[in-house]
């Protein structure tokens, strides 16, 4: 498995890694693109979220303030359409 893992990284233009690397990156990605932790989970075959935020979890170190940042422009919206009138 390890020779046909490499082969088709080499083939697809990535470097060589392990296979763990390889899983490890697949979370990198999905948790990059907004994909929540349950599905992560469920691509990764953890079974339990908790197992999958203990291992990936320093890959949410922007969350809070993606979620900071959600609520501003919410409030913003929100903001405008009161001013607008709308209830």
């Amino acid at each position: 498995m390890t020779t046909r893992l490499q082969e088709r990284l080499s083939k697809a233009g990535l470097p060589r890694m392990k296979f763990h690397e390889l899983r490890h990156s697949a979370a990198s990605l999905l948790t990059a693109q907004g994909v929540p932790l349950r599905t992560v989970m469920d691509v990764l075959g953890h079974s339990t979220v908790t197992l999958t935020a203990n291992t990936h979890g320093h890959l949410y170190d922007e969350a809070p303030q993606e979620a900071a940042q959600a609520m501003d422009r919410a409030l913003g919206q929100l903001g405008s359409l009161r001013r607008q009138g709308v209830k």
